[in-house]
């Protein structure tokens, strides 16, 4: 067995010298306490939430989409049939199902941000 070296650390302490009065720069500002602990910032602007919600909107458009033709094309592979078949032979009232419930389960995750945001 290998044994492990253990090395010493090394800390370099500075020491303050100084023990005269404080100098302060030729250009300083005086703040009291109130106006250090006051802090203003991070709100959204309306064009900044309306191009949030518009992104999660086309987000939750590009899911329902993809989730859809996903699971034709699960049902495709499983039936060993194209995904036009798959479609045709579901019907349409199958196929507006399917994008109804995924465009539902998309639209709450844009609900939930955009209740956040707003």
């Amino acid at each position: 067995m290998a044994k492990i070296k253990k090395r010493k650390r090394r800390y370099t302490y500075m020491d303050m010298c100084y023990d005269g009065a404080l100098v302060l720069p030729s250009s300083y500002a005086v703040m009291d306490e109130e106006e250090m602990s006051y802090v203003e910032g991070g709100a959204l602007s309306k064009v900044d939430k309306a191009l949030i919600i518009g992104i999660c909107a086309a987000s939750a458009i590009t899911l329902t989409v993809a989730l859809v033709y996903g699971q034709l094309a699960l049902a495709a592979k499983i039936l060993r049939w194209s995904v036009k078949k798959v479609a045709r032979k579901a019907g349409a009232a199958a196929v507006v199902g399917c994008i109804t419930g995924t465009l539902g389960i998309s639209g709450g995750a844009v609900w939930a941000v955009v209740n956040f945001i707003l």
